[in-house]
């Protein structure tokens, strides 16, 4: 039992030894191979041979023999019009021997014209092997000839020329009638959703709680000094006066305080008489401050807010809130 762990052990050992030492001449064949130039074991050939039915499909064929260190990169074939290329260039690698190996290199051809087709080239680039090697190898071989022929037609066959296919009218129409069906349908869902939206439901805000609002707004801005005094006694001249306009309906726009006031007086005392002093005061007050540049007094301004609250919850309608109208 003994001499049997023995022989497993040594020869486990030579297997080591073995492979370590194909390694390292492996990489010193890798080595000095590595500046061998690319050559080519045969020449082009086509897969299948010549002759080719026009519109069935070749393949340019080229082997290479080159050491481990180079691969084909690209491959293209040059030609005349009776061939085209189409499709990417294949690469497969074939033979592996000490140090080289052999790449086949396929470009895939189609037959657009009959006749015997001469002239063109393949052009093959290589991998450098190594920065030390140099630039990209490029090979060139003109390719040999190809005889493309006629397709067997018999009495039965009806060809026709590619260029020459139309598409039936009753398609073409179809075609037209789809797409208008189409442009009809989208009209008509535009159409719905426009409609939709412009009878989409308004919040109409009654004219008192909005200045109630923007009162509150204005007397939380004093308060944090986001506003100083005579911004204040502006913002709340603006506040009372787009107030009344809108609850009695009036048409005050560009008119002095006189005037305004004036206003108020022929539209049937829809004012209390309570307010109007108070009104009167505040606005010419403001009037001062915004055309005289009078300093204007916190403690006012302050008594103003509160006045100007009043007015508005005096003023307001009763049992009135906001409500939804359809546009």
């Amino acid at each position: 039992m003994r001499e049997w762990k023995k022989i497993a052990i040594i020869c486990a050992l030579v297997l080591v030894v073995a492979a370590v030492a194909t390694a390292v001449a492996g990489y010193f064949v890798y080595q000095r191979t590595v500046g061998e130039p690319v050559s080519q074991i045969d020449s082009i050939r086509f897969e299948p041979d010549s002759p080719i039915n026009i519109g069935s499909q070749t393949e340019a064929v080229a082997v290479f023999k080159m050491p481990w260190s180079r691969r084909p990169l690209e491959a293209a074939v040059e030609v005349n019009n009776g061939l085209r290329q189409f499709d990417k260039p294949g690469f497969h690698i074939g033979k592996i021997g000490w140090g080289w190996c052999e790449w086949t290199v396929r470009v895939k051809l189609r037959a657009v014209r009959t006749g015997i087709q001469t002239g063109g080239k393949m052009i093959v680039t290589f991998n450098p092997g190594t920065e030390q090697t140099g630039s990209e190898v490029i090979f060139e071989q003109s390719l040999p000839s190809c005889r493309v022929k006629e397709l067997p037609v018999s009495e039965n066959d009806n060809l026709v020329i590619a260029d020459a296919i139309e598409l039936p009218p009753t398609k073409l129409h179809n075609r037209w009638l789809i797409t208008g069906i189409a442009l009809v349908v989208c009209a008509v869902v535009l159409l719905l959703i426009f409609i939709k939206k412009r009878r989409r439901r308004v919040l109409i805000v009654p004219p008192w709680i909005e200045a109630l609002r923007e009162i509150e707004m204005l007397r939380d801005g004093l308060m944090a000094g986001g506003y100083n005094l005579e911004t204040g006694l502006g913002r709340l001249c603006d506040i009372v006066r787009i107030y009344l306009e809108k609850r009695f309906k009036l048409h005050t726009a560009r008119q002095t305080t006189a005037e305004f006031m004036n206003e108020l007086s022929r539209s049937g005392g829809v004012l209390p008489e309570r307010h109007r002093p108070f009104l009167t005061d505040f606005l010419n007050s403001a009037d001062l401050v915004k055309f005289a540049k009078v300093p204007p007094d916190e403690e006012m301004l302050r008594n103003a807010i509160s006045s100007a609250s009043a007015l508005v919850n005096e003023t307001k309608l009763p049992d009135i809130e906001s409500k939804e109208v359809k546009s």
